[in-house]
């Protein structure tokens, strides 16, 4: 059984809608994606016209929060791996 579904997930997916475009858009670097910024959230309200009340910006950026720990959580175990990797493919020392 997984998690239960909202109540009403269409009084919402207008945010998960405006996440995805607002990530199709961001900078990265080296070390993974920047986070989405107050700043792209008002460039996109402009860009596109749409109105997006203060609640709806953090939840955006909540959402972009969990997203980013992820991606964190991601990287940090293929370091591990790696270094595991690397580790067991390295000659013993005595």
């Amino acid at each position: 059984m997984g998690e239960p579904e909202p109540d009403h997930p269409d009084l919402v997916i207008h945010i998960w809608a405006w996440f995805l475009d607002l990530h199709a858009a961001r900078a990265g670097g080296g070390m993974g994606p920047s986070g989405i910024t107050y700043e792209a959230i008002l460039a996109y309200q402009q860009v596109t016209g749409t109105i997006i009340r203060p609640w709806e910006a953090r939840a955006i950026k909540a959402i972009d929060g969990e997203y980013l720990a992820i991606v964190a959580e991601t990287q940090e175990e293929r370091r591990k791996r790696r270094e595991r990797e690397r580790r067991a493919q390295a000659p013993a020392r005595r």
